[in-house]
């Protein structure tokens, strides 16, 4: 019994760190869409300004499982009349799929938009670009910002982004783990943290605000991204009692290098289930690692 306990808390340990943390390196123009543990939150819009743009971000929480949705280099989605696309779709293609469930879209201008699709039967999720084909059978014709427009079998269908109405009285509960999630982290070593179990359960019940308390955007060496720097964080935040500090590049996870969202979403599936995570980051020209664990 205690090691079904113990199991399910690494659980949720490997998700608040990888989720949090690879959600907001790759938060920059990016919706991420959780599924299956977290109910709904309200959303979160904030806006991000360039030197030649002013990008709106909007972020959403339905639930648990990483959907990423992003342009990596900061290009905005054009603006579509929505009203009329769905009007359109809805009299030239099915708008459901036995096959197919879409988990997320990453939009791209200038460069091939991206979708997440998952297949029903064996449940297993790939990365698909526009014009890719997709098992086989079938075609990703178009991605946008909440839809996808596929070809299978013959057949053009409409997969949607699905979202759960929001939960009513969470104010409430928000306020009884405000004033205690932050206590489950303790700084064991210059480099080192270790997370309680009982507080790793309660901080992630309260994730919308832990997507409020940093923001960063993509690091470029030599005019290649190299990286997320944190340019915000809000202080004691759950990001400053894990050791992160604004200007600090973050760049692996495990060895993993997140880079792209394609990459991104590649090492959330390989180390959703670590118990120990190593974050490489520069610090001021200083390489640094950073190790975190639970108890």
């Amino acid at each position: 019994m205690r090691s079904k306990v113990t199991t399910k808390r690494i659980f949720l340990f490997s998700h608040l760190v990888l989720i949090t943390i690879i959600a907001l390196i790759v938060a920059d123009g990016v919706n991420f869409y959780l599924k299956e543990r977290l109910s709904s939150f309200p959303s979160l819009l904030t806006e991000v300004k360039t030197k030649k743009k002013r990008i709106a971000k909007r972020i959403s929480f339905p639930n648990e499982e990483i959907i990423i949705k992003r342009d990596l280099f900061g290009a905005t989605e054009k603006k579509e009349n929505l009203k009329g696309v769905v009007k359109k779709v809805k009299s030239a293609y099915t708008t459901s799929s036995s096959f197919f469930v879409l988990k997320g879209t990453i939009i791209r201008e200038g460069d091939k938009s991206i979708a997440i699709i998952e297949n029903r039967k064996n449940r297993i999720q790939k990365l698909y670009k526009e014009g890719e084909a997709i098992e086989k059978r079938g075609k990703v014709l178009k991605v946008r910002r909440n839809e996808v427009i596929i070809e299978y079998n013959g057949k053009k269908e409409v997969l949607k982004l699905e979202f759960k109405q929001k939960r009513k009285n969470l104010p409430r509960f928000k306020r009884r783990i405000r004033r205690s999630y932050n206590r489950g982290i303790h700084n064991v070593s210059k480099n080192s943290w270790v997370l309680s179990e009982k507080e790793v359960d309660l901080a992630f019940r309260d994730f919308n605000r832990l997507m409020t308390q940093i923001r960063v955007v993509p690091n470029f060496d030599n005019n290649r991204s190299n990286g997320y720097r944190v340019i915000a964080i809000k202080p004691n935040s759950i990001f400053a009692k894990l050791g992160l500090r604004p200007g600090d590049v973050i760049q692996r996870i495990n060895g993993l290098e997140i880079t792209t969202p394609e990459k991104a979403f590649e090492a959330y599936h390989q180390l959703r289930n670590e118990k120990d995570l190593e974050l490489d980051l520069i610090r001021r020209g200083r390489k640094l690692t950073f190790n975190y664990q639970i108890r």
